[in-house]
């Protein structure tokens, strides 16, 4: 990372090694994103998927070019039966690289819960004057 204040390289530094600027602010700016999916995918894991998602869509905001945040974010998603929303992650995720295992994973989930909700509905209104 350049040093605001002089422009000079100052890597992963805490402190600008040329002009002892303070560069804490900016390096926990620039690792917010990962601490962010971070603490969604724990989220997640504990059950907690709505705080997870909501976890995960801010490091996507914070991180648009990372597909990593994108893919987990999707996971997360489709656990949580948000369908729709999923798709609006993987779609960019499949059109980059329609080879991304995941990507096409995720979505053979998303097609395949589409087909039995489709079968379920057919089902129940066929027999809806058999229910209560």
């Amino acid at each position: 990372m350049k040093c605001p204040v002089c422009d000079r390289e100052a890597g992963t530094a805490r402190a600008c090694p040329s002009c002892g600027a303070d560069l804490g602010a900016i390096q926990a700016i620039r690792e917010l994103p990962a601490r962010l999916a971070s603490e969604g995918v724990q989220l997640a894991r504990e059950g907690r998927l709505l705080a997870g998602v909501e976890r995960l869509q801010a490091a996507a905001v914070l991180a648009p070019e990372d597909g990593e945040i994108r893919r987990a974010l999707v996971e997360v998603l489709v656990e949580a039966g948000l369908d729709e929303m999923a798709w609006v992650h993987l779609r960019p995720l499949l059109a980059a690289n329609g080879q991304d295992a995941a990507a096409r994973k995720a979505a053979e989930r998303l097609r395949r819960r589409v087909r039995v909700r489709a079968a379920v509905d057919r089902i129940v209104r066929a027999f809806a004057d058999y229910l209560p």
